[in-house]
C-alpha cells in the first residue's frame, strides 16, 4: 500500500512534467511506474531476507515482479471497467476485487522473490554461464 501512495504521489508529479509530450506521456508514465516499482522492490529484496543478497540478483528479482504488477494491475483495471464484476457479483465485486488483488500482489512478490534466489543460487554455483557435459 505505501508503494502505491508513493506511486501515486510521484505520478502527479510525473504528469505534470509529461504533460508538454503527449505521445510520450502515456508510454513515460508507464515506463516510470515500473521503474519506480522495480526500485521499491529490488530494496526489499536486497534488505529484507536473512542470507545476503547482492544488488545484482535484487535488480532483475524487483525488475520481473514490477513488470507482472504493472501487467496485473492493467489487466484487473481493464476487467472491472468493462463491467466484469458488476454483472456477475453486483455489490460483492468489489470485495472480491481488493481480495484478487491482495493475493495477486502476494503471489507476485513471492515470485519474484523465488525468481531473485533461484538467479542467486546459478549465479553462486556458476551454471549460469556455463553449458551442461
Amino acid at each position: 500500500m505505501a508503494l502505491e501512495t508513493l506511486s501515486s504521489t510521484l505520478s502527479g508529479l510525473l504528469a505534470s512534467y509529461l504533460s508538454e509530450a503527449p505521445t510520450l506521456g502515456v508510454f513515460g508514465y508507464r515506463a516510470a511506474m515500473v521503474l519506480l516499482r522495480a526500485c521499491c522492490l529490488a530494496v526489499v529484496y536486497r534488505f529484507l531476507p536473512w542470507r545476503g543478497v547482492s544488488w545484482r540478483v535484487a535488480w532483475p528479482a524487483g525488475l520481473l515482479a514490477s513488470v507482472l504488477l504493472s501487467l496485473g494491475h492493467s489487466l484487473l483495471g481493464g476487467y472491472i471497467a468493462h463491467g466484469g464484476l458488476r454483472s456477475a457479483y453486483g455489490a460483492a465485486g468489489s470485495v472480491i476485487a481488493l481480495v484478487f488483488s491482495f493475493y495477486f500482489l502476494a503471489y507476485v512478490v513471492l515470485l519474484g522473490a523465488q525468481f531473485g534466489k533461484v538467479h542467486d543460487d546459478l549465479r553462486r554455483r556458476g551454471t549460469a554461464t556455463s553449458t551442461p557435459r
